[in-house]
């Protein structure tokens, strides 16, 4: 005769699970490891799985297929070949898990690459704040395409030389006077482009529009 607590579903999903744990226990290939984490409904097991797990590949697969945001975020955490992390950052179709992505690359021409081709704003932003490399700040500063990209570029850009380009080349008055301001010896700027600056940072600071888009050659 079976007693209450040998008939209990909880009891016997607990044994399943431990003697589920013991056999991973042995396991040294990946890919079973891998089923486990995508599969079970447990999370002590995929949870089991995924603390085995180590090569970036395997994790990857984790990241890109789990249903559970959770363990994408276990796997991600785990994860440090840069080439993996830049195929989730592109792939992904979640944000936060592209932001994570994101946050672990450090090359400066892989940040320099996201910084000139994403679109979604967040991730933009992020790349650019984590560019450090005065050449390829410049470089953004003078060819991205969108306004709020160069202001970001511009803002970390300490080179007068520089900073003397975008001034010749920006379109937006506002940019133009955010690289004068930032030019600590404006006394080696030539004489005509100090004045017309000049002039420009007063009719910025006093709100007034400009007749017309000057760039300055």
């Amino acid at each position: 005769m079976f007693t209450a607590e040998e008939n209990c579903p909880e009891k016997k999903i607990s044994e399943d699970n431990n003697r589920i744990l013991a056999e991973m226990a042995g396991i040294t290939d990946s890919s079973q490891l891998v089923y486990f984490a995508l599969n079970s409904k447990e999370w002590a097991i995929r949870k089991a799985a995924l603390d085995q797990i180590e090569d970036d590949v395997s994790l990857e697969q984790i990241v890109m297929k789990s249903t559970h945001m959770d363990d994408c975020f276990v796997a991600l955490q785990k994860i440090h070949d840069e080439e993996v992390l830049w195929n989730i950052l592109w792939e992904h179709k979640e944000l936060d898990v592209r932001m994570i992505a994101l946050s672990k690359i450090v090359d400066p021409d892989k940040l320099a690459a996201i910084a000139k081709q994403e679109e979604a704003d967040p991730i933009q932003h992020m790349a650019l704040k984590r560019i450090e490399d005065q050449d390829v700040l410049e470089d953004l500063a003078l060819t991205h395409s969108n306004v709020r990209a160069r202001e970001s570029a511009i803002t970390k850009l300490n080179r007068s030389d520089a900073l003397v380009k975008v001034m010749k080349k920006e379109s937006f008055r506002s940019l133009r006077v955010q690289a004068y301001n930032k030019v600590t010896d404006k006394e080696l700027l030539e004489e005509d482009l100090r004045r017309k600056m000049e002039e420009e940072k007063t009719a910025e600071e006093q709100g007034k529009e400009s007749p017309s888009i000057t760039v300055l050659s």
